[in-house]
């Protein structure tokens, strides 16, 4: 699982320096996901997001696909050579081991950035969801944290029912309130990528 920590890590990075080049240029293309004006959406949302990113120069399209995959799960791209390259996801089996959540600027540091596709919020990890079943889960903050969890830190049960340490420690959602830990599910917008 360290490998596929390092991989939500490097995509933080790469947004991290968008996401500031645009508040210091006040460029608005150059945002955090869940500030992007429309919202990405429907089955093409993580491969639009992605392509924001490569587009703008922060990440190479021969990146996407390692990024993007872990054990169990690969995420199979075409980038198409150009300036800007364009990434495509392929279709079936492909599936993006990663979700992005829609955060945006506005969010704090603990606010969840990215998680491991087996993960959803405040719920039990399901057996043979992938890429690590009930072997733990990974997650990474606007701060640029990142950690992995064993499967019975998943929900709030976990940490003997104390809201803020599940928030501080797993994360907050986009826009939550803190001390508010009702949600059972990913924010809407989150992107993923499974045909």
């Amino acid at each position: 699982m360290r490998g596929t920590m390092t991989n939500p890590r490097q995509l933080y990075l790469a947004q991290f320096q968008m996401s500031n080049d645009g508040a210091a240029t006040a460029n608005t293309s150059l945002v955090w996901p869940g500030d992007h004006n429309p919202a990405f959406g429907g089955s093409t949302g993580l491969q639009d997001y992605v392509n924001s990113i490569v587009g703008a120069g922060y990440m190479s399209g021969s990146d996407v696909s390692k990024l993007f995959s872990a054990p169990n799960v690969s995420l199979n791209v075409t980038v198409t050579p150009g300036n800007p390259e364009i990434v495509a996801f392929g279709a079936a089996p492909s599936t993006s081991a990663l979700k992005i959540h829609p955060l945006k600027d506005v969010d704090t540091p603990n606010t969840i950035f990215a998680t491991t596709l087996n993960y959803v919020y405040n719920s039990a990890i399901a057996a043979g969801s992938v890429p690590y079943g009930q072997k733990g889960f990974v997650v990474v903050h606007k701060g640029g944290d990142a950690a992995i969890f064993k499967p019975d830190q998943a929900q709030l049960s976990g940490w003997g029912g104390d809201c803020n340490k599940f928030q501080s420690t797993v994360g907050a959602l986009t826009g939550a309130t803190p001390g508010d830990c009702s949600a059972t599910s990913d924010p809407t917008g989150t992107l993923s990528y499974s045909p």
